[in-house]
Parts: structure tokens; sequence; C-alpha cells
């Protein structure tokens, strides 16, 4: 059973791990989609959405936050904004943002 078992491993150390998931995080705040595997997916999708509920209130500690995982040019206030208010508006709206393929369909 797997009881109070948190997050997938990826087959990855952890720092490989980390890395990856604050470039795909990052890949979706910048474009909006992600073509990743599905596992990759589910870890983005629960990253993002606790950076987004971060976001929506506008604290020092928070902007730290968020700006640990979105480290490279910054990205334009309008795309939080359009985050956040989706968020608002739909509490599901990163889910519809990652699209899911399997590793062997991917490009």
């Amino acid at each position: 059973m797997r009881h109070k078992v948190g997050k997938r491993k990826l087959n990855k150390p952890t720092d490989q791990r980390m890395a990856l998931l604050k470039n795909q995080v990052q890949a979706l705040f910048m474009h909006e989609r992600v073509v990743t595997t599905e596992a990759r997916a589910k870890e983005v999708r629960s990253l993002a959405e606790k950076l987004i509920t971060r976001a929506k209130v506008d604290t020092v500690a928070n902007r730290q936050m968020v700006e640990r995982y979105i480290q490279k040019p910054p990205i334009p206030s309008e795309s939080k904004e359009k985050f956040a208010k989706r968020k608002e508006s739909n509490p599901f709206a990163v889910r519809k943002s990652v699209t899911v393929k399997k590793w062997r369909e991917m490009p």
C-alpha cells in the first residue's frame, strides 16, 4: 500500500529530478503547454498549482518562492495574472494546459 507516500522519483537522482521539474514548470508558464510523459505531467501539474496558489497572494515570501522555481528571464506579470485569474474561475486550469503523452509517442 502507498499510504502517505509523497512524490514520484521519475528514475532520476534528486538534483536531476528537481532541475527537470523546474524547467518544465518554467516552460509551462512561458508557453502555456508542455509535452511530456504522464508521470512527469502529474508532478509538474501539482508543482504548478502550488506555485499559482502562492502567487495569488502578493507577499515577499511568496514572490521568492515563485522565483525559486522560475529563474530564467522574468515571466511577464500578465502571464502570472492570467494563470491566477484562470485558477480563480476554474481550479483545474493547469490540468488543461499540460499535454500528456506516452514516452514512445513523443516527437
